[in-house]
């Protein structure tokens, strides 16, 4: 059934009988039915204050063709801006999983079948990719919702490189971080058997910008701040 509106007005009414289901689609078809997923969550959230409404099983959704791997259609396939349009909703009802091998996944799931009155999101690639943890491992991983991973005992040594963002924090931490990070790998102790990037560029030039903002008469102030940054 090529219908995503078709698919996801059954699953929803499937839920109502009782019983559990999961929508699989692709991340950049499924923003089709974002209205409809709008609708249902504010009907979860509503009946949590109805003290006869029973809650039930989870509206869970599998996607696949994800953003960060595609082939030849790309120019269509990818686009995770459903995920932008969930994570704007209440977190009492909405859940975002991004499971990092199979193990993690199937650990995901499980919770997500279990689990009732959310609104469950879970990408997951449809190509072969490493499997980093063993099935007990990724238990564990997942119910602490947090982990730390060593790369030297996971990535192989003949992986081309390996590169280190900054973004999602402010610019003074990132530079911190990516200079700790820059500092550690190249001690003799630590040596790393793959080629390392570090982006810089956001942490280095954010304040800059932000004292320029394109006037005249800011451009030294905002160069001094460059320097400083970059120091």
């Amino acid at each position: 059934m090529l219908s995503e509106h078709q698919c996801e007005g059954w699953l929803e009414g499937y839920l109502l009988t009782g019983r559990h289901g999961l929508f699989n689609s692709y991340e950049a078809f499924i923003r089709i039915v974002e209205s409809m997923f709008s609708q249902h969550a504010k009907w979860l959230k509503v009946t949590l204050e109805l003290p006869w409404r029973r809650k039930i099983a989870s509206l869970n959704y599998l996607l696949a063709s994800h953003v960060w791997q595609q082939d030849h259609n790309g120019f269509t396939h990818q686009d995770p801006g459903f995920l932008d349009h969930v994570i704007n909703k209440k977190a009492d009802i909405v859940r975002v999983y991004l499971p990092p091998d199979a193990n993690c996944l199937l650990s995901t799931f499980d919770h997500c079948l279990r689990s009732r009155h959310y609104v469950n999101v879970v990408i997951a690639g449809k190509h072969p990719l490493p499997q980093w943890l063993t099935m007990d491992e990724a238990v564990v991983h997942c119910t602490q919702g947090l982990g730390i991973t060593s790369l030297l005992a996971f990535v192989p040594a003949s992986v081309a490189g390996i590169a280190f963002l900054s973004g999602g924090q402010s610019s003074e931490l990132a530079s911190a971080r990516l200079n700790a990070i820059n500092l550690n790998a190249r001690s003799a102790a630590a040596r790393a058997p793959w080629p390392l990037v570090f982006s810089f560029t956001r942490a280095i030039q954010e304040p800059a910008l932000e004292i320029w903002r394109g006037q005249e008469n800011r451009v030294s102030e905002a160069q001094h701040a460059l320097a400083h940054q970059a120091l």
